[in-house]
């Protein structure tokens, strides 16, 4: 994008207003205030403003060090980049030049989308034009619409063609843009910046057509038998209607089919195979409404929704076809609460991610397909969270990979596949940390869980919950673990376990990167719990109680010294004053004997709080593993009150 020429007359300054779809926009409170916020224009102008400014900035310091860094050679750039000198991320000057460019390109659209602001508020005080401001729905149909329509209606007189001109273009909270399914046309090829923020309560949206707006939908010829939990769908007669691609959902009990719609892999005879589980209303003789496939955004060379410190954008149904390096969808800096439902993320399976999250950033996706990519599904770089559920990853080296600082991650009825490193990866860079929770996800690659664990200090830690899709089974693996690859350092188990006690136990294997300094400590209930939150909760009253934990030690043989009272042994943090609102924390003080004993034995703490309320357990161990020795052990989950 060049840069912005104002026009010289009225009519032409008015024509560019109605094509970035501003005119529309609401200035106060009049018409829909519970929706459309007052002074809407003001404030999108105040944000495009602030951003324009700060990418002003950035443009003439990235011109003026492109400058320099042309006149170094790239030995003398990396020299400068290894001592810190230049405080930059960027190895070489074409890759520099990339994001100057990238920076460039978008304050040249913030600067024309301000101009524009500012000569719309200008007509309407002193009413130029005539408005009326509507609470903006947009359409696009890749087939029969254009960009020069005003994008209000679906027909061919007014649908817009590309999905890029709905998102370089001044949005507003709340803006919604619904785009006509199964195309032939792919609805634009350019990377596309984004340029606005939503808000928590009104996000922006780019959706499929989930509402048959074209009437595109058709109901099934036959019906179906619909099992929650079940990838196929049983029909009562041989399938017609129904091609891979398309989405269906359970349009007898009227799920909502923003929720409960999934996209079909393959037909075959009466079988009905679903990408992802379903989990709408199950039963029999289930009419499904088709609809056909999500629109697809690229073309596979250098497309990519490029989110650079936006927030509250939320994407639904939309495929996304894509070469770029970075990820077909790419969320770096401050990049906050972006959502994507029923997407498709699809690499050419060139060295590429599929998603990148970088920066400070968060994102959430929810029943996405992600394959194609030939290095990782999910990047985490930098001190960015993503939330998946009820995810499907295909193909790459990772699934989910992070060599970053403090990388966060939550997996729920997830499925990867075929990844020739691993399933999931926490690698570091740096001692700082990475973070993830599974739950009830499927891990069928070589290898499923892979950490560098590196030092105490490092704080890698990855909590299975009914690791690969089997009750019961909880693992967690990272810095304590001894090797890299699929080793926990906390399991389920089965075969030893404690009359009268719980069904499973938690087998410890200590590693030599256990010890009883802090950081070395490990909380043997938090395998019970997710990470972050490890103690055990107890409700308790004032009166004296015996909270007892049993152990039991894997066989004499795996010990010479047993653990000491301050290397295994019962943290209480209760309430210890009648008004005074600060807990106190207390330690158990028996000993086991594991080098002599193979039973279950007991450590009990006793407490009396003087306030009721919540007070948390924990266990602790904390001892260095001996040379020569598994210190392999055994804890049953379940407490003792008394």
């Amino acid at each position: 994008m060049s840069e912005f020429i104002p026009p010289t007359t009225n009519e032409a300054w008015n024509d560019l207003i109605i094509t970035s779809g501003i005119h529309i926009k609401w200035h106060n409170e009049a018409g829909r205030p519970d929706k459309y916020p007052s002074s809407q224009l003001d404030e999108m102008l105040f944000s495009h403003e602030s951003k324009a400014a700060t990418f002003k900035i950035k443009k003439e310091q990235a011109v003026s060090l492109l400058a320099a860094l042309e006149t170094l050679s790239s030995s003398q750039i990396n020299l400068l980049l290894l001592s810190g000198a230049m405080g930059e991320s960027i190895s070489t000057v074409s890759e520099y030049e990339t994001e100057k460019n990238a920076d460039i390109e978008k304050y040249y659209a913030l600067d024309r989308i301000v101009q524009l602001l500012k000569k719309e508020i200008e007509f309407r005080e002193a009413g130029t034009f005539p408005r009326d401001p509507i609470g903006t729905t947009y359409y696009i149909d890749s087939d029969n619409g254009n960009d020069s329509n005003d994008g209000l209606g679906s027909g061919g007189a007014n649908a817009w063609l590309t999905i890029s001109k709905f998102i370089a273009s001044a949005r507003s909270a709340g803006d919604i843009a619904i785009c006509r399914r199964g195309t032939t046309a792919n609805y634009g090829t350019a990377v596309t910046a984004v340029l606005s923020d939503g808000q928590t309560s009104n996000p922006i949206t780019l959706e499929a057509d989930y509402d048959n707006v074209w009437s595109d939908n058709a109901a099934s010829a036959q019906t179906y038998t619909l099992v929650h939990g079940s990838k196929t769908a049983e029909a009562s007669a041989t399938i017609t209607g129904v091609t891979a691609g398309e989405w269906v959902y359970n349009s007898t009990d009227s799920d909502d089919q923003r929720l409960f719609a999934y996209e079909v892999v393959s037909v075959s005879g009466t079988t009905l195979t679903l990408r992802h589980p379903f989990k709408g209303t199950s039963g029999a003789t289930k009419t499904l409404t088709i609809m056909l496939a999500n629109p697809i955004y690229g073309a596979g060379t250098n497309d990519v929704i490029y989110l650079h410190e936006d927030r509250y954008w939320r994407f639904s149904g939309i495929h996304i076809y894509s070469s770029y390096g970075e990820g077909a969808a790419f969320h770096k800096t401050n990049v906050w609460e972006t959502s994507w439902h029923d997407s498709i993320f699809q690499g050419n399976n060139v060295s590429c991610d599929a998603v990148t999250i970088q920066d400070n950033s968060k994102a959430v996706l929810h029943k996405c397909h992600i394959y194609g990519y030939s290095v990782n599904g999910i990047d985490l770089i930098t001190s960015s969270a993503v939330e998946l559920y009820d995810c499907v990853f295909t193909g790459g080296e990772r699934g989910l990979y992070s060599t970053s600082a403090m990388g966060i991650f939550h997996a729920e009825d997830c499925e990867f596949n075929s990844n020739s490193v691993a399933d999931v990866d926490a690698q570091l860079a740096a001692s700082f940390g990475f973070l993830a929770t599974l739950r009830n996800c499927r891990l069928n690659s070589t290898v499923g869980v892979k950490c560098d664990v590196g030092s105490a200090g490092d704080m890698i830690g990855v909590y299975s919950e009914d690791h690969n899709g089997t009750k019961g089974d909880n693992r967690v693996f990272g810095t304590f673990s001894s090797v890299q690859d699929d080793t926990p350092y906390i399991q389920s188990d089965t075969v030893t376990v404690r009359s009268g006690g719980s069904t499973t136990s938690s087998k410890i294997t200590p590693s030599t990167n256990m010890g009883p300094h802090d950081a070395g400590k490990i909380n043997l209930l938090g395998m019970h719990f997710p990470l972050f939150k490890t103690d055990f909760p107890v409700y308790a009253n004032t009166a004296s109680r015996t909270y007892t934990f049993h152990v039991k030690s894997a066989a004499t043989a795996n010990w010479t010294a047993n653990p000491t009272a301050a290397e295994l042994y019962i943290e209480a943090t209760y309430w210890d004053h009648a008004t005074n609102n600060y807990r106190k924390s207390i330690r158990s003080t028996g000993t086991v004997s594991f080098a002599s004993e193979t039973t279950w034995q007991a450590i009990a703490i006793t407490v009396a709080p003087a306030q009721t309320g919540l007070m948390y357990l924990k266990l602790v161990y904390g001892k260095t593993k001996e040379d020569s020795k598994s210190n392999q052990f055994f804890l049953d989950p379940l407490v003792v009150v008394s």
